[in-house]
């Protein structure tokens, strides 16, 4: 295979991600029943999940899915749960993250300091390279409150849902009287 096939598949992967051809509401659900049939325990799992979303906050976008692993291997949670949770930061989510992260983190750091530094107005690619320690740092202050919240609300959200999978799945192979 050549390097043309190889990065025209490349190109097709990454479109596919930003924009699935199955549509968005067939490609969510896809995702639901693929965490869904993951073996392990219903707790593990979600433990694994919510592992992956919280991760998904922090700025170090491309360790996402090897400190979702940790993060759930430590917990014991599932690490393929966790591998799918990362997929809440994606590129539709990560401006929103990002401002988030970067806001609170500016709060957090000098609550009485009006943002010195704003995504909306001052935002160039001088400041990020020449500064960048002045964006990633509020952002990783700012991911830790973001992952305390988010955390809990993944973790019975998918619990609740492989628990009513589970019922559902019980009562279709209950011998029907």
């Amino acid at each position: 295979m050549g390097w043309a096939t190889k990065l025209n598949q490349f190109l097709k992967g990454c479109y596919e991600w930003v924009w699935p051809s199955m549509g968005w509401k067939r490609f969510i659900h896809f995702q639901f029943l693929r965490l869904s049939r993951i073996t392990g325990g219903r707790r593990a799992i979600a433990r694994g999940f919510a592992c992956g979303v919280a991760v998904s906050f922090s700025p170090f976008i491309g360790l996402h899915f090897v400190l979702s692993g940790i993060a759930a291997r430590t917990i014991q949670g599932s690490v393929v749960a966790a591998l799918i949770g990362t997929a809440v930061g994606n590129p539709w989510t990560f401006p929103f993250i990002w401002s988030a992260s970067f806001s609170l983190g500016s709060t957090i750091i000098d609550p009485h300091e009006q943002n010195a530094f704003s995504f909306d107005k001052d935002f160039d690619w001088a400041t990020l390279i020449n500064n960048p320690l002045d964006i990633f740092f509020p952002m990783l202050i700012g991911a830790i409150p973001l992952m305390l919240i988010f955390w809990p609300i993944a973790y019975f959200t998918t619990l609740r849902i492989i628990t009513w999978r589970d019922k559902r799945y019980k009562a279709r192979k209950a011998p029907q009287l």
